[in-house]
């Protein structure tokens, strides 16, 4: 039976090579060809606000507000300059084209007791009503990011990633797979998932068949 991956042709077109040369050829000198392995709350009161000064007051609009007893309960302005701010509650939302924050870690899922409020926590990303929200997110139970789309695995497009990758990857690979360095290889689960111009490489044993039968 002719040989169709790359080691089983090699075998075959060694063996017959030797048998042209030697008929009488009796021991095989072929030992094992190694391959490596490839396999908001805003606190503000009254007299807070009765206390401003008139420099103060051209900064902060008041002109719609709810009248309350001890605070406001809903304020409305054009501008304020606050020096500390602490918002509390169930949802915040802030209506405005650009965010710019300062500070150089963003931290979340915090609690007030500085614990976690969930196991998970992240960024979501609104695709619209008919459209899945995207999100990367923390898994805690895990410990491990996840880029999703929805409930399932988002897709990735990256330039360069330095990583110890786990798990199916997929695509052309249009860059060189470095091994060079001291105790690296490259693993595949047999000769059979390493492909030469869409022909598989196979192994020794493929070798060592085609080899075998055509002394």
């Amino acid at each position: 039976m002719a040989a169709t991956d790359i080691l089983g042709k090699i075998g075959e077109k060694v063996g017959s090579q030797i048998n042209t040369l030697s008929t009488d050829l009796s021991t095989n000198y072929a030992t094992k060809v190694s391959l490596g392995n490839t396999n908001t709350n805003v606190s503000t009161n009254a007299s807070d606000i009765a206390s401003l000064d008139s420099t103060k007051a051209d900064k902060v609009s008041l002109a719609n507000y709810a009248d309350g007893t001890s605070v406001f309960s809903l304020i409305k302005g054009t501008r304020a300059e606050l020096g500390e701010l602490k918002v509390s509650g169930q949802m915040t939302v802030v209506n405005t084209q650009t965010v710019e924050v300062s500070d150089n870690f963003l931290e979340l899922n915090k609690a007030e007791d500085g614990t976690e409020t969930a196991q998970t926590s992240g960024i979501n990303i609104n695709r619209g009503s008919s459209s899945d929200k995207a999100s990367l997110t923390w898994d805690d139970a895990v410990s491990k990011f996840k880029l999703l789309l929805g409930t399932g695995d988002a897709n990735l497009t990256a330039g360069t990633i330095e990583a110890n990758l786990t798990g199916n990857v997929t695509g052309d690979l249009t860059g060189s797979v470095d091994a060079t360095a001291s105790g690296k290889t490259v693993k595949v689960s047999s000769g059979a998932g390493l492909l030469v111009n869409n022909v598989e490489l196979g192994d020794y044993a493929s070798f060592e068949t085609e080899f075998l039968a055509n002394l």
